[in-house]
């Protein structure tokens, strides 16, 4: 591991904001996290509702079994799994780089009103699956008079590192699938960032828990997003919200030959989310590290992009475009695709982007006042501003999430600097010989 990996870092941190939206979203609450679970497989396998995506597995084969007691109360509930694989899929849409992953092929989602192991007791099926493509879905299902959810896997393999149930009683709003290029599956998967969207709507709202799916496919074009989108639809059709990063394989060299059929692509994947009762959400193209690459995604493809939102009042996606212009740091070796502060900061893009509609009265929410020290430099919040205390001489920068240079600052080795911002989600980059540290808060008013 290289110096400068060892010291990219990226935490986020929440306080008390304000202000009041009466269209607040219906929370979706998690109630798997941390219950008791039983299986086939003889030990661990706690670790699929400990909430920590990429960390430990329960390995798929066959006959496996995994059962959790979630309690009652619930008249429905979404129970989704996540397999490790970098790709959410290699076959429901064409791609030029397949893998060839292992994911549940055939299994049923059961339920049960009385088990004392999870084996024992009367089970019902709730939903039976065939032919299963992907690696993560999830399934609404009636729990009326039900307290345990199980997953019994006739065929197929994978390595399952979750297992989430929901509350869907009251509707199922607050699910998100995120659909996009090996973009996303290096923001989401690639390897699974320690903070998720999740995660980080939950730091400041507390009555919030996303469900989220990761469903990013290397490789592939708008092209084939659009051609497969009713085998999209089969396997997510009942998130409530798409959030849609696609263009940079159309835009590949800066070519602009894809324009006309990249924005037919995309219409049509706008036309059959909202006849199927989804709501699709667009980002704006990432951007090329052109001093690495030797070309730039050509800008017209993010005016179609914008046009398309507009002409379909679509809620406007975020600005990837030009918060990597703005980063070259965060680039994999190859200038395109996001390291590990790069996929975390399209995390947080999403997470700042969506905010208004976690702002309503039906929110609960969390303050915090968080201190973290790295060993180079400290970093707190308040209502009014974030404070910089460095333990070393170094630079000090800070960005707003579009890219915009805030504050740029040299520092002696023990001094301390407040800095007044308005609310919202702050980028702290701080540099030393030692390396480089980037940090996200959210600073309120």
């Amino acid at each position: 591991m290289t110096l400068r990996s060892s010291f990219f870092l990226l935490f986020s941190f929440a306080i008390v904001l304000s202000g009041i939206d009466s269209n607040a979203m219906t929370a979706n609450k998690k109630i798997s996290l941390n219950k008791p679970v039983y299986g086939s497989q003889q030990y661990g396998m706690s670790c699929i509702v400990d909430g920590k995506f990429g960390n430990s597995t329960w390995i798929v084969s066959s006959g496996s079994w995994a059962a959790i007691n979630v309690g009652s109360r619930y008249s429905k509930v979404y129970v989704s799994f996540n397999c490790t694989n970098y790709m959410w899929a290699d076959t429901l849409a064409y791609t030029s780089c397949p893998q060839n992953i292992g994911v549940p092929r055939n299994y049923l989602i059961l339920t049960s009103a009385y088990s004392t192991n999870g084996s024992d007791g009367d089970w019902k099926a709730a939903d039976t699956i065939k032919d299963n493509i992907v690696a993560a879905r999830g399934h609404i299902i009636d729990f009326t008079g039900a307290n345990w959810v199980k997953m019994a896997v006739d065929s197929g393999t994978g390595y399952i590192d979750e297992i989430e149930i929901y509350d869907a009683s009251n509707g199922f709003e607050d699910s998100w699938f995120f659909a996009g290029t090996s973009i996303t599956a290096n923001a989401f998967k690639g390897p699974v960032k320690p903070e998720t969207f999740s995660d980080i709507v939950n730091s400041k709202y507390s009555s919030f828990t996303p469900a989220i799916i990761r469903g990013g496919i290397g490789c592939i074009l708008s092209t084939a997003f659009a051609n497969s989108i009713s085998g999209y639809i089969a396997c997510e059709g009942n998130m409530a919200y798409w959030a849609i990063e696609m263009g940079t394989n159309d835009a590949w060299g800066g070519d602009t030959s894809n324009l006309s059929v990249f924005k037919t692509n995309l219409q049509k994947v706008i036309d059959s989310c909202k006849a199927h009762g989804i709501k699709p959400i667009i980002a704006r193209i990432i951007a090329t590290d052109s001093a690495v690459v030797k070309w730039q995604v050509n800008p017209r493809y993010l005016d179609v992009i914008d046009t398309l939102t507009s002409k379909n009042n679509l809620i406007p996606g975020p600005d990837f475009y030009t918060w990597f212009k703005n980063h070259t740091d965060a680039y994999n070796s190859d200038g395109v695709h996001p390291d590990s502060i790069g996929g975390l900061a399209i995390q947080e893009l999403w997470t700042e982007k969506m905010d208004s509609l976690y702002k309503g009265k039906n929110s609960s929410v969390k303050a915090k006042n968080n201190c973290v020290d790295e060993g180079f430099f400290k970093t707190e919040v308040s209502k009014d501003g974030i404070m910089i205390s460095v333990l070393h001489s170094g630079t000090a920068c800070v960005f707003s999430t579009d890219g915009r240079l805030i504050k740029n600052l040299t520092m002696e080795s023990g001094s301390s600097l407040k800095l007044r911002v308005p609310s919202g989600i702050y980028f702290v980059k701080f540099k030393t010989v030692h390396g480089t540290i980037i940090k996200s808060m959210a600073a309120g008013q």
